[in-house]
């Protein structure tokens, strides 16, 4: 059932606060009907001229009849108004707290995810369930809420109009059940269908817009802004006209609800008189079920709607149900490891590594170690397995087989320990859209930045003179992704990002491909002489560069 999915997604504490919701609503029943019970000795006096065995139950007398009852039912009233104001804010405090748990929960999952598993998804599909589909469980679970709600609300009615006119009541919920239930049955499987479809194709939707914005150049070079359109307006077409269909069957309801009571109260009214029943019974039986007609049709209508809503929403939970599973497997996958003490300045052992990229073999029976300050260059042609042995030496892949060695101690005995002390710069690098400061600390808190030491970061990289010449500080900002600096300027920063954290051991894929060899080949010198760092390894194409290595692996 989607609502024990939804419950196991839940935290310990929210499963609490669950359990208390739907306590309140027994209350709020109690109130609600109440509410209208207090209405049918009301209705009696003004048909009939006289109270009814309801109000000698409370002692009124016939002349104080109208004022008892307006006291009672405005104090019932207002504790109901109280309770519900009460319980909206409750409820609605505790549909924001779900939806920043599970928006922070899948994010730190997918973000505990191997490296390897985690290329393998989609960006759309992670934005999606971290910022939509979340969200979404929180207001399919408010709909769990509404629904239960409307339903007791209505069966507490229901059985006081029981005890009130048992045959009258049971006919009329006999056909108002026989329809709705039809109504449903008819329409499910359509709902389904389109919450399918919604999901589906606003993902692709999605998926879409990033590949047009990040391959933006190309689009306009080539002269391709119609394929990208043409392919989001399909989808996005889809997912809306989805949504549309879902409006409108939910528009239909109430409309069909309408009708459907319309005519049951004038076939009871007419069967009435045709039967010579008194006028005056007639009108006090009609008012007492027009009035408890009133709170039930807008109920039967939610409850219809809500259901509605719920068979929709089945993919939404499906989905992030799936996604949990997924982890809880790969946290039991996981085993903890054993904290393990590296000495950065040991030998870094590759020692038989093979990988395979599917049935592909990328790297086979690969031996070699790095030594305390070395500089160790990877050579290879594209495709040659340069990039992947780098992901292996960081620990972001498992070799097949063989082992990667800190001295004796392999680094998959306690990987967390192990990448502390790596310092890694691709040839993309990523900027935010911030400052040149904040793209070097990255996550540091204001409080913590040591000024000197970024300063001597981009001194080390040849920025801070560059910088002065060019009008750019600390306090520039490079625009998304570094668009308002050059290319050698943006992996230059990603560099001395690498170097602010004090690596032990320093990844350098094909970071200075941007950047002049001789201005590579001053800051390789500057980062060999930094006595912290043990050891380098460099991937370039240049051969000027891979020259000041120490050695150099070639890569077939």
């Amino acid at each position: 059932m989607t609502l024990i999915k939804i419950y196991e997604l839940l935290s310990t504490q929210l499963k609490k606060k669950f359990f208390f919701i739907f306590l309140s609503l027994f209350a709020i029943t109690i109130l609600e009907t109440l509410n209208i019970g207090i209405l049918i000795p009301f209705l009696n006096y003004v048909a009939l001229g006289e109270s009814t065995s309801f109000s000698e139950y409370f002692n009124f007398e016939s002349d104080k009849f109208l004022i008892n009852f307006l006291i009672i039912f405005f104090i019932i009233f207002l504790l109901k108004s109280l309770f519900l104001t009460i319980f909206q804010w409750i409820n609605l405090k505790f549909q924001a707290q779900i939806k920043i748990y599970l928006g922070n929960y899948f994010l730190n999952q997918y973000l505990n995810l191997k490296y390897i598993d985690f290329i393998k998804i989609n960006s759309s599909k992670l934005i999606r369930v971290i910022v939509n589909e979340t969200s979404n469980v929180s207001g399919i679970l408010n709909n769990y809420v509404n629904l239960i709600l409307e339903l007791m609300v209505t069966s507490g009615i229901l059985v006081l109009l029981l005890f009130y006119d048992f045959k009258t009541t049971t006919i009329i919920f006999l056909i108002l059940l026989f329809f709705a239930v039809f109504y449903f049955f008819v329409v499910k499987t359509r709902l389904k269908n389109f919450g399918g479809v919604e999901l589906k194709n606003s993902m692709s939707a999605l998926k879409g817009l990033q590949e047009c914005f990040n391959s933006f150049k190309n689009v306009k070079l080539q002269s391709n802004q119609i394929l990208f359109t043409n392919k989001y307006l399909k989808h996005n077409t889809l997912a809306i006209n989805s949504l549309r269909n879902l409006s409108f069957i939910q528009s239909l309801t109430r409309i069909f609800l309408e009708v459907l009571i319309l005519l049951i109260i004038v076939f009871s009214i007419i069967i009435l008189l045709n039967k010579n029943f008194e006028t005056s019974f007639i009108i006090s039986k009609s008012l007492i079920f027009m009035a408890a007609a009133l709170r039930i049709l807008p109920s039967i209508n939610r409850i219809l709607n809500y259901l509605q809503k719920l068979k929709y929403s089945d993919k939404t939970v499906d989905l992030i149900k799936e996604e949990q599973t997924k982890f809880l497997a790969n946290r039991k996958s996981n085993k903890l490891e054993d904290k393990k003490f590296f000495v950065s300045s040991d030998d870094l052992i590759i020692e038989n590594i093979n990988f395979f990229y599917g049935e592909k073999q990328i790297i086979k029976n690969l031996n070699f170690k790095i030594e305390k300050k070395q500089i160790i260059g990877l050579r290879g042609v594209s495709g040659s397995g340069k990039s992947t042995l780098a992901d292996l030496i960081c620990g972001l892949l498992d070799p097949l087989n063989g082992k990667i060695k800190l001295g004796n101690i392999s680094i998959h005995d306690d990987v967390n320990s192990y990448q502390k002390m790596i310092g890694y710069v691709s040839q993309n690098v990523y900027l935010m859209d911030d400052t040149i400061l904040n793209n070097i600390v990255f996550t540091e808190l204001k409080n913590k930045i040591d000024h000197d030491y970024v300063a001597e970061c981009l001194d080390l990289v040849g920025l801070k003179k560059n910088s002065e010449q060019n009008n750019l500080s600390e306090d520039t900002i490079v625009g998304e992704n570094g668009v308002s600096i050059s290319g050698g300027q943006k992996q230059r920063i990603g560099i001395a990002r690498a170097l602010y954290l004090k690596p032990k051991i320093l990844i350098l894929d094909e970071s200075f491909s941007s950047i002049e060899e001789d201005l590579a080949l001053e800051i390789l010198i500057k980062i060999r002489n930094i006595s912290s760092l043990d050891k380098t390894v460099l991937i370039s194409h240049s051969s000027k560069i891979l020259k000041s290595c120490d050695k150099v692996i070639d890569l077939q």
